[in-house]
């Protein structure tokens, strides 16, 4: 009985330790979660509506939580992005991937792979995308990746022709 008492008192202290580790992880976690999102959030929040406006959704309002989501703001309300066509979704995203890629890397930029990131955009906002590519292109070096090669290739001529 005195060496089931020991065992049990043994495993009681190994979870107690447990716990302990676990309780300071989690604290830890959340101490980084909010520094990160402190030293970066208002720093993405910034250059995606810089992004979301150089892809002509310069009217819209969009806003980023600790989560790094986004939601839109329309008449005092907070929205899902999903009440977007899948055109200005895509853009939304694009938009915020290129925000956490300026963010991550300071010095050295990562190399793009874009995998047809502007399918389900109108003539004007894939001119708008491809006018930004052309801008990314000075700091970044890009793969982009098509199935319509005859949209982008009229996107660069109209960029070509207003230049």
């Amino acid at each position: 009985l005195v060496a089931e008492k020991q065992a049990l008192e043994d495993k009681l202290a190994v979870q107690n330790a447990n716990y302990t580790a676990i309780a300071h992880a989690e604290k830890y976690l959340a101490q980084a979660r909010e520094n990160l999102s402190s030293r970066y959030l208002g720093k993405m929040q910034d250059a995606f509506l810089h992004r979301m406006q150089q892809m002509g959704g310069d009217g819209m309002q969009f806003s980023l939580d600790t989560d790094f989501g986004i939601m839109l703001m329309e008449k005092g309300k907070s929205r899902s992005i999903e009440y977007l066509s899948s055109g200005w979704r895509d853009m939304v995203g694009f938009c915020l991937r290129l925000c956490l890629a300026d963010g991550l890397f300071d010095t050295e930029k990562p190399c793009l792979v874009l995998d047809d990131p502007f399918v389900y955009l109108d003539t004007e906002r894939a001119l708008a995308a491809r006018r930004l590519l052309d801008g990314l292109a000075q700091d970044y070096q890009i793969l982009y990746l098509t199935c319509k090669t005859e949209d982008m290739a009229r996107a660069a001529e109209q960029t070509t022709e207003t230049e």
